[in-house]
């Protein structure tokens, strides 16, 4: 595993980028996101860092 910066493109201006946002946002703070690296990498005995920065994020 990488630090690379992944995304999810959408049209600049797109109404969908706040609805993704807030859905990755959301999976954050319910624990399903750690639940999701914990099912796929846990098994492998990979140690995650936390989530990372959702949004705009800058290189």
């Amino acid at each position: 595993m990488t630090n690379e910066n992944y995304g999810i493109g959408v049209k600049t201006g797109s109404d969908l980028t706040a609805k993704i946002n807030d859905a990755l946002e959301a999976m954050v703070a319910d624990g399903s996101w750690q639940k999701a690296v914990d099912a796929n990498l846990g098994p492998a005995n990979y140690k995650n860092e936390p989530a990372p920065k959702i949004g705009d994020v800058k290189s």
